[in-house]
């Protein structure tokens, strides 16, 4: 299922409370700690309705990545 890139970036920035995140900026160098990937993950599947696993983050760093799962 191939998931909106805009929606991505959009969640993204509200969880990690950062403007304009670039659809090729890894989410691991904005800074941010595997914790906050336990929240990316939850809201991603509570706003999108599509159930994205972990590894899919590790394997797909980038929201242009995860957008073309």
């Amino acid at each position: 299922m191939k998931i909106e890139l805009g929606k991505i970036l959009s969640i993204l920035g509200e969880i990690l409370q950062i403007e304009g995140v670039g659809d090729d900026k890894c989410f691991f160098d904005l800074g941010r700690r595997n914790s906050l990937l336990v929240i990316h993950v939850v809201i991603m599947t509570q706003k999108l309705g599509y159930k994205v696993n972990f590894a899919n983050f590790f394997l797909n760093r980038t929201p242009r990545e995860l957008s073309a799962l």
